[in-house]
């Protein structure tokens, strides 16, 4: 057992999700609860979680997440898998041999790749189970109250997965929290400020909001815009330090999308209506 109680986020203005998800994971990794273990434990994460979130997130979570189901936008449903867990296992010649039109946006850019690059496989699209560091941003993952629909449905629509899961949860409560996309807008009109955060701090919320903000530049466009956003959001680091947090964003980023950052543009999604089963 962890020998103390974990904290309680109530998810007020400056409070970083992060941080406290930082802390969350070192409580329930020493309290001997290992996701990877079974679906137990993460149903036990998941009720924990829960229990932990109070006023303004535990509204959020009652409105925005508790009893939905997922739905990943950028796959349509003639993949040819029966589940996520299939989805996640199909290797590169069979994810190259699905037809280009089941990929939107994202998933579209890298599943054009998968003939040239053979390391592309279903796990790019549907992540692995690792609860805790799982990128749904290439299918565009997000809770919804539309009906299942598997990814073999060929109905024509978006696949929808039945109850969200901790592993998903985690993964929108660390880009989508509204502390989170309001620092995305602050931002957006030159507002955010460094206040008192450490080195640490600051880059950890510079990559939440260039995560969330979706980078579509060429590589050269990225670093540039990345020096000016590292310049306005904390013009009281000394330059010295600004360049080490552009340097080591910049390398963070690029290891995580050198799949999709380097084409000149990312395309945008095309609409699609999710089919949703009978009523």
């Amino acid at each position: 057992m962890a020998g103390y109680a974990p904290k309680k986020f109530r998810g007020t203005s400056g409070k970083d999700p992060e941080l406290w998800l930082q802390e969350f994971r070192q409580w329930y990794e020493s309290a001997g609860l290992d996701p990877a273990a079974n679906a137990r434990t993460r149903v036990r994460i998941h009720g924990i979680f829960e229990t932990l979130l109070e006023d303004d997130a535990r509204d959020w979570y009652e409105t925005h997440i508790k009893g939905k189901n997922w739905k990943c936008a950028n796959l349509l449903d003639n993949i040819g898998a029966a589940t996520f867990a299939a989805v996640n296992n199909m290797n590169n010649d069979a994810i190259a041999g699905v037809a280009a039109n089941q990929f939107h946006g994202r998933a579209g850019v890298l599943h054009g790749q998968a003939g040239a690059v053979n390391t592309i496989t279903g796990a790019d699209f549907i992540p692995s189970h690792t609860v805790w560091d799982e990128d749904w941003s290439i299918a565009n993952g997000h809770p919804t109250d539309l009906a299942v629909n598997n990814p073999n449905a060929n109905n024509g629509g978006t696949i929808v997965a039945p109850r969200i899961r901790i592993r998903q949860v985690l993964h929108r409560f660390r880009y989508y929290f509204p502390t989170i996309t309001s620092e995305k807008s602050k931002l957006t009109f030159h507002a955010i400020v460094q206040g008192s955060n450490t080195i640490h701090a600051a880059q950890i919320i510079l990559s939440k909001i260039i995560w969330v903000a979706c980078i579509s530049d060429t590589v050269s466009q990225f670093y540039s815009k990345l020096r000016r956003m590292v310049r306005l959001a904390y013009p009281t680091l000394l330059e010295a330090n600004q360049n080490e947090l552009v340097w080591q964003q910049f390398l963070n980023e690029i290891e995580r999308y050198k799949t999709d950052i380097i084409p000149a543009s990312i395309s945008t999604p095309t609409p699609v209506i999710t089919y949703q089963g009978p009523t």
